[in-house]
């Protein structure tokens, strides 16, 4: 049997500061692995200080956070000049927890919409894949909102 390992990356292209035409041909400026096989990204955005945000899920450690089981969401906040990390967390529960899409708010929180197995952020999980929504302090990166939906 054939195995493969998929690692979640980002590549950041630069067009010269311009539309992407045929004449503009774009530049390779950077690579960045999460660093880990098994990680996935759902979702990547620029918010308005400039950095990137990506959020997805992964079944093994991600840099210092442990994995209890399962897939576990992930939200990394990512310098947009070299691809490195600023700070990332995992959020999970011991069973599959996914991040699918975040969007940073005019109040200038991240916040996160996902699914898990289990009993979520204090949440007690009412079937299989509940849906939740996260509010993510991104200075702090304090939870300070978790509701099921």
């Amino acid at each position: 049997m054939k195995s493969t390992t998929i690692l979640a990356f980002v590549i950041s292209l630069w067009a010269c500061g311009c539309w992407i035409t045929s004449q503009a041909q774009p530049s390779h400026t950077w690579t960045s692995f999460l660093g880990v096989p098994g990680s996935y990204i759902n979702q990547l955005q620029y918010g308005a200080d400039g950095y990137l945000y990506a959020v997805g899920f992964s079944n093994i450690d991600l840099n210092t956070h442990t994995n209890t089981g399962g897939y576990h969401a992930f939200v990394t906040k990512r310098d947009p000049t070299n691809g490195n990390a600023v700070w990332s967390m995992m959020i999970g529960t011991g069973v599959n927890d996914v991040a699918m899409s975040g969007i940073i708010g005019s109040d200038g929180y991240l916040y996160v919409l996902g699914f898990t197995n289990g009993n979520f952020q204090g949440l007690t999980n009412l079937g299989s894949n509940d849906g939740f929504v996260i509010k993510i302090d991104r200075a702090t990166q304090n939870i300070t909102l978790a509701a099921s939906i």
